[in-house]
């Protein structure tokens, strides 16, 4: 049985701009041990990044990819 890479992608929406940005000042802060512990755990690839939106929306991405079903 061959083995496939699962991705998983989660929008995160905040009430303000303010409270985006801590959250994204937080992630910064917290990235390299955040980081090692998904290592730890087979994920691959991992990406935060901000979606820009019309209006009064503030939105983040968050894409997570593992190694394979088990992980």
């Amino acid at each position: 049985m061959s083995k496939s890479v699962i991705t998983s992608y989660t929008l995160i929406d905040f009430l303000s701009e303010a409270d985006m940005l801590a959250f994204l000042s937080f992630a910064e802060e917290s990235m390299q041990a955040h980081a090692d512990n998904l290592k730890a755990h087979r994920i691959t690839k991992f990406y935060i990044s901000r979606i820009f939106n019309k209006g009064d929306k503030f939105a983040i991405g968050n894409w997570l990819e593992y190694e394979d079903q088990e992980a």
